[in-house]
């Protein structure tokens, strides 16, 4: 018989759900008069057997505590070098930061007058502008009587917002360490 008049038959052994009678009788003459399908049936059946009556095994001794420390290994190595990272990147960024004001040293060695004048040119620029910032907060403040008392309360829950949330990332990262 070809590979393919076996299909069928091959996929009724393999089915979980009852055949139909027909279908059982057609299967049952099939095993008799064909050797492979017989074997593959001997097979599966004892593959299911096996399957059933296999009992459950039980891990060796300490393979949680294994598991763990494995775990905890994993862990402090992402955080090494999720570390080594941003290391890497700071200091990238500072290299990058430290040539660019090293050039405008050079430039402003070579003239310290316009190193002064851009130094007042600056300080004059912040204090003009805190001054600005100042009058348009004193003349809102004066539009909302109850503004500086409500300030304050948003000033207290972010200050305390960011205490907790600092609080829980140093427990966090010294329950890690614990661990370990």
């Amino acid at each position: 018989m070809t590979m393919l008049n076996h299909q069928p038959f091959r996929d009724w052994l393999f089915s979980e759900e009852p055949l139909d009678p027909q279908a059982a009788l057609q299967l049952q003459e099939h095993l008799h008069t064909c050797e492979e399908c017989q074997r593959l049936r001997l097979a599966w059946n004892g593959a299911q057997y096996f399957f059933q009556n296999a009992g459950q095994t039980t891990p060796a001794p300490g393979f949680v505590n294994r598991f763990q420390e494995r775990l905890a290994v994993q862990r402090m190595r992402k955080q090494h070098k999720l570390a080594w990272v941003f290391f890497f990147a700071a200091a990238g960024l500072a290299t990058l930061m430290l040539t660019i004001l090293g050039w405008q040293m050079v430039e402003a060695f070579s003239s310290p007058q316009s190193l002064l004048l851009v130094l007042f040119l600056r300080v004059a620029g912040i204090v003009t502008l805190l001054n600005s910032v100042g009058n348009y907060l004193s003349v809102f403040s004066a539009m909302i009587p109850g503004l500086p008392v409500v300030s304050l309360i948003f000033l207290t829950g972010f200050t305390s917002m960011i205490s907790v949330l600092w609080l829980a990332t140093y427990r966090r990262l010294r329950d890690v360490r614990r661990i370990v």
